[in-house]
């Protein structure tokens, strides 16, 4: 599928995530307008990307990279496209950083608070998809000392996550 052209019809979408996907688009204003267009008035869109600040080298690491952002950078692109833009920043613990329980256990935590404004059709699909990905794994060793979540913080963040209200 083509991240600038989704083929998916206006308004269509309750919801949109994008995790680790951004950084590698020649067009990241065409495809952030992309995803604002497919998704329904009220609809949240979530976007992930590597912190400029806490990886600056990040690039020289993926040659496939094409933009990083600051966190004020960031926020501000986004809000060119959507009504209400919330930065959070992530740190994982060194041992979760490629862990396939990491999805999992976020879900879980809901420190973002987005039980509240995803809608419940987007919620079970979330839901199921993440169990697919998962595979239902057992997360009892991971705890929340694992992964901090901070909203004034963000230059220390690992990764920005953006939550975005159309």
């Amino acid at each position: 599928m083509d991240s600038l052209c989704l083929g998916i019809k206006s308004n269509k979408l309750d919801g949109v995530i994008s995790f680790a996907v951004m950084q590698y688009v020649n067009n990241y204003e065409k495809f952030l307008s992309e995803i604002a267009g497919i998704v329904k008035k009220g609809g949240v869109v979530l976007i992930s990307i590597p912190n400029k600040i806490k990886n600056p080298d990040y690039s020289k690491l993926d040659e496939k990279i094409k933009i990083l952002f600051t966190p004020n950078e960031f926020e501000a692109q986004l809000r060119n496209h959507f009504s209400s833009v919330k930065i959070y920043g992530e740190q994982l613990a060194e041992e979760l950083v490629k862990s396939q329980k990491t999805l999992q256990f976020l879900s879980s935590l809901d420190i973002l608070n987005l039980k509240k404004i995803i809608p419940p059709t987007l919620k079970i699909k979330i839901h199921n998809f993440s169990n697919l990905f998962i595979g239902g794994k057992n997360i009892s060793e991971i705890d929340e000392k694992c992964v901090k979540y901070t909203k004034y913080n963000l230059l220390e963040a690992n990764d920005l996550i953006a939550v975005c209200l159309k």
